[in-house]
């Protein structure tokens, strides 16, 4: 009776997250091992019936999934999201050179511009 609860934290698939405009697939999982067994007797052994501490067992597996959905992240799920922020930073390097360059060959278009300008009226 060893409860094991699995969550997946999903954005609304309408929303293009940022991640996705570079390519970075996220999809973090979260897992908690609940040991209901273990749970119910203790209560048991407090002097709970078995229903009352199956019902609480019940209602605290049901807690911990509600706060996976909602609040938690596990250091797997903080790992994931630090390599994708690395993958982010790195394409964000890429643009930043590509974007000089381009800086660059506007630049001399102008200057060139200007110089045939210059040529034909001077």
């Amino acid at each position: 009776m060893v409860g094991k609860m699995t969550t997946d934290h999903h954005a609304d698939s309408s929303q293009v997250r940022p991640a996705e405009l570079f390519g970075i697939n996220i999809q973090a999982m979260s897992t908690i091992t609940f040991d209901t067994l273990k749970f119910v007797e203790r209560l048991e052994k407090a002097g709970a019936t078995r229903e009352l501490a199956t019902a609480m067992a019940e209602a605290q597996r049901e807690a911990f999934a509600e706060a996976l959905d909602t609040a938690l992240a596990t250091k797997s799920d903080i790992r994931t999201v630090r390599d994708d922020v690395v993958k982010v930073e790195r394409r964000m390097d890429g643009l930043d050179s590509k974007l000089d360059k381009l800086q660059w060959m506007v630049g001399i278009v102008i200057a060139l511009a200007i110089a045939n300008f210059a040529k034909q009226y001077f």
